[in-house]
């Protein structure tokens, strides 16, 4: 049976349909498996939970979770989101700390840290690890205009 490590997002472990997880617990859901209608979705991409789940939300937990059973794959190539999953069987693996979150996309590429900086709520010691940790020197204006609501930054930097 193939399997496929991604990660979900929950909001205090709770899908939006208000089922709650556990973790290192096996799920399974009967009948035709179908992209936002029924199965348990997870993505391949970290940063791309935060399509899903309102990162800014302090509720919000990111799992790694292992998709099995019947899974297909769907692409929005308009968005640029890519392998995200569906499934019959989900396990919870492991709930991420900040720490790894961060971490985990600082090791992707810049697409993926600015994908973060718009999604998950950061805070100031934090926003400071990834200006002191990141190569790329547009990521101070996502953060400004996602983290500090600052609208006009991309405006400034075109003068």
């Amino acid at each position: 049976m193939e399997k496929i490590i991604g990660y979900k997002a929950f909001d205090n472990m709770k899908d939006r349909y208000g089922n709650t997880y556990e973790l290192d617990k096996n799920y399974h859901v009967e009948g035709k498996i179908k992209w936002q209608e029924n199965g348990f979705h997870f993505c391949k991409n970290l940063e791309d939970v935060f399509r899903y789940y309102d990162g800014f939300n302090d509720n919000t937990v990111v799992c790694m979770a292992e998709g099995s059973g019947t899974i297909y794959t769907y692409c929005d190539d308009y968005a640029e989101y890519y392998d995200m999953y569906v499934a019959s069987d989900i396990k919870i693996l492991k709930a991420l700390s900040r720490e790894e979150i961060i971490n985990k996309v600082l090791d992707e590429n810049i697409f993926a840290l600015r994908r973060l900086v718009s999604g998950f709520k950061l805070t100031d010691d934090e926003i400071n690890y990834i200006l002191e940790n990141s190569d790329n020197s547009f990521i101070s204006s996502y953060i400004d205009y996602y983290q500090k609501n600052d609208r006009e930054v991309f405006k400034r930097k075109r003068k």
